[in-house]
């Protein structure tokens, strides 16, 4: 009897490794019902969306993408912006400290203790001219122009436009903690990559 439990065992282990492998998309419900991660918020409007990506910075210490996308945590199927959805596909940092000035982190978020070491580049002119504007005053967030991205990888290579909006992170009370900056002074901004998904169903 216990062969017979252990090779059922092993042949349920074995199937369900295969089915990981082919439908990895399905780890994410046991870890919806054990709290690890909420479900994803849909066709939120954009400030909405941006205040809770930044609460998520705030919260979790502000670094490391795997952190962001914790239970409690920012997680965006969708967005509304303009009168149009966009799926958000990646958010990048932007550093905007007196400190350390403007510098564009290039990769995944990076973690705490990899800020001295993680790779950054000068920021573009369109990203520059967008973080002017944003210290202006002059626009609470600013969309760049679209570029053209394309995905390679399993099922299929495909190509889409591709829209970064720069919207900007202010520093609250625990940020002064290690910035010597005054309360609501810009500390950095989110470049949010997102692809059009086509008008939004209330707008039309």
């Amino acid at each position: 009897m216990k062969k017979v439990l252990k090779r059922l065992a092993g042949i349920i282990l074995l199937l369900l490794g295969l089915f990981t492998l082919m439908f990895p998309e399905w780890l994410v419900i046991p870890l919806l019902l054990v709290g690890y991660l909420e479900g994803p918020n849909a066709n939120s409007p954009f400030p909405e969306a941006h205040a809770r990506a930044v609460k998520t910075f705030v919260d979790s210490q502000g670094f490391g993408y795997g952190r962001f996308r914790r239970s409690g945590y920012w997680m965006e199927h969708s967005v509304r912006l303009e009168g149009n959805l966009f799926r958000p596909t990646n958010v990048n940092l932007i550093g905007l400290t007196p400190e350390e000035g403007d510098r564009y982190f290039e990769g995944r978020m990076p973690k705490k203790a990899e800020l001295t070491t993680a790779k950054t580049r000068k920021l573009s002119e369109d990203e520059a001219a967008a973080v002017a504007q944003i210290r202006a005053g002059t626009a609470p967030w600013v969309r760049l122009p679209a570029a053209w991205e394309t995905f390679v990888g399993p099922p299929r290579e495909y190509s889409y436009d591709t829209v970064h909006i720069i919207a900007p992170i202010t520093a609250d009370k625990s940020c002064l903690e290690c910035h010597k900056v005054k309360q609501g002074s810009l500390l950095g901004a989110f470049d949010y990559e997102m692809m059009p998904l086509g008008k939004a169903a209330d707008e039309n």
